[in-house]
């Protein structure tokens, strides 16, 4: 469990390092923590902008007409994305997100 965590850890640090684009907000990194990046998630001011940019498919499983609109959920869901973090994502892959992200 250890070594996954450690991998996701060394992602992040990767994605914190290496997006350098003033359009997303990152995460916070405390060095002096452990946190666990379950997920990687930014806000970006546009982000159905940014997804016509990405290749991301559209899940409609919890679309349901019935739900309440919550303001801040509608804000915070046009400008959050998440990365992919899974331990076993090649840093190689890391990068090149990194940079599709920077040349966005």
């Amino acid at each position: 469990m250890e070594k996954f965590l450690k991998q996701r850890r060394k992602i992040a640090k990767t994605y914190i390092d290496s997006i350098k684009n003033d359009k997303y907000k990152l995460p916070f990194m405390c060095e002096k923590s452990n946190h666990t990046f379950n997920q990687f998630t930014i806000r970006v001011k546009n982000r159905k902008k940014l997804e016509q940019y990405l290749p991301i498919y559209k899940y409609k499983a919890y679309k349901n007409d019935n739900i309440k609109t919550l303001p801040m959920v509608e804000k915070v869901s046009k400008e959050c994305l998440s990365l992919p973090i899974y331990p076993e994502l090649p840093i190689k892959n890391v990068n090149k997100i990194c940079k599709i992200l920077n040349d966005y």
